[in-house]
């Protein structure tokens, strides 16, 4: 839902520098956002999640685990 938000921001033209977010991840969700490593030893694949986290973070996004 953040990345709709940001996209929401861009097309209306409003700077992301007046927009802050933040992102809390807990229970299960954790699993999503595990580096490739340890994604791969617990599903066996590479984490898919990663690109989009990389662009919500160059978009300014903080990402906190709880």
């Amino acid at each position: 839902m953040a990345g709709s938000e940001l996209n929401g921001l861009a097309v209306s033209n409003i700077p992301l520098t007046n927009a802050k977010f933040v992102i809390v991840f807990h229970g299960a969700a954790i699993n999503g956002i595990l580096d490739d490593a340890h994604y791969k030893t617990k599903f066996g694949v590479s984490n898919p999640n990663l690109p989009v986290l990389s662009k919500l973070k160059k978009a300014g996004v903080k990402i906190f685990v709880c």
